[in-house]
């Protein structure tokens, strides 16, 4: 059994200095030199985790959001790019950034650092302003996403549009099967988290944690939003009745459904045909 060594926070910024972000990076490296300038680079923007092993790096995987890797290459030669390829072909991880640092001077490493699919490669030495640069780059990608799904219903593609127009580097295929599985299973009233993460094949905290990750979105959140989505499109462009169009959106009560509709447009069913229905 492989030993997993405790995982410091970084010293907390001085008083009164506010962290610009409460993103959670992980960083693997063991050399001392190489962690003392991480560590100070990202003191004060980003809450970050010091691992010097790969075990430590999915302990903290398996029990934490995650919004980057940081790999120094140094630290692990030989193991950092394959570390990078078992994670971004990962099912439960491939949606987190990674970062790889390795030295100007070899070509070859790279290369192999590229075809690892990072998302990004930061050349030895490198600045502080271009470290957070390149994570901050990474995370607008991600916000993409974030801005789709926050999106008025009512303007959104329709279920099942392919996402990846939207983030192309927050793991499009998650969220394009994602948006399949609920839309196919919105006049389920049972549609959960726990039914979600078995159409998914994954376990329910996993999840929880890369859907949260991806767009700030809980599953609730995200399957309700897709229910009043759902429901305005046969609403405006159907002459379903609404107690009809209740129970495809998956809605076993006239009034929860009234109430839900009313809370996200602010209009009742049946003033909102009236308004934008097909004249």
């Amino acid at each position: 059994m492989i030993a997993i060594p405790p995982v410091r926070n970084l010293p907390a910024p001085p008083a009164g200095l506010l962290p610009i972000s409460t993103a959670n990076i992980v960083v693997a490296v063991r050399n001392s030199g190489e962690e003392q300038r991480l560590a100070s680079y990202l003191k004060g923007s980003f809450s970050a985790l010091l691992v010097p092993s790969i075990p430590g790096i999915y302990k903290i995987l398996a029990i934490r959001q995650v919004d980057a890797i940081i790999i120094d290459t140094g630290s692990f030669p030989g193991e950092a790019t394959y570390l990078c390829a078992e994670l971004k072909t990962s099912r439960e991880f491939g949606h987190i950034p990674v970062i790889l640092l390795f030295p100007t001077t070899s070509a070859r490493l790279r290369i192999q650092c590229l075809e690892a699919g990072a998302d990004a490669l930061l050349e030895k030495p490198y600045s502080k302003t271009h470290l957070l640069a390149q994570i901050r780059n990474l995370d607008r990608n991600r916000t993409r996403i974030r801005e789709y799904f926050a999106q008025p219903h009512s303007d959104q593609p329709s279920p099942g549009t392919d996402t990846a127009a939207f983030a192309p580097a927050a793991n499009p295929g998650f969220l394009k099967e994602l948006n399949h599985l609920i839309s196919n299973n919105l006049s389920n009233a049972d549609l959960n988290i726990d039914l979600l993460a078995r159409l998914m094949h994954m376990s329910r905290p996993t999840f929880y944690r890369k859907l949260k990750a991806t767009t700030q979105y809980s599953p609730l959140e995200l399957i309700n939003s897709a229910r009043m989505k759902k429901a305005a499109e046969l609403i405006t462009r159907t002459d379903h009745t609404i107690a009809e169009i209740m129970h495809m959106a998956g809605f076993r009560s006239r009034s929860n459904f009234g109430k839900a509709f009313y809370r996200h447009f602010h209009l009742s069913p049946t003033d909102f045909r009236t308004k934008h229905g097909a004249s």
